[in-house]
């Protein structure tokens, strides 16, 4: 029996942050640390001030770049992190 918790359901290649410059998510007043990121979600540090589930919309903010206005849905919580699905993927 396989264990699809651990089975990888990314498409797309993952950018890893830990620059000087990490990329940012607004939402509302309140802005995350993005740990990495792919054309179709995020993962973010500071779960615990983060909204508990459902729909969110922000600005992605990215070194370089015009900051990038995002719908995601959290798909997961875990150990103070939170992972978002992007509703319409953006280019990495």
């Amino acid at each position: 029996m396989t264990d699809s918790r651990n089975t990888e359901r990314r498409t797309g290649p993952r950018t890893s942050t830990g620059t000087p410059q990490e990329p940012i998510l607004k939402v509302g007043r309140q802005a995350f640390d993005v740990v990495d990121y792919s054309c179709s979600g995020l993962r973010i540090a500071g779960g615990n001030r983060f909204p508990l589930s459902g729909w969110i919309q922000g600005t992605l903010c990215l070194a370089g770049r015009n900051p990038i206005p995002i719908d995601a849905i959290v798909i997961r919580r875990q150990d103070g992190e939170v992972g978002l699905r992007l509703i319409v993927p953006i280019a990495v």
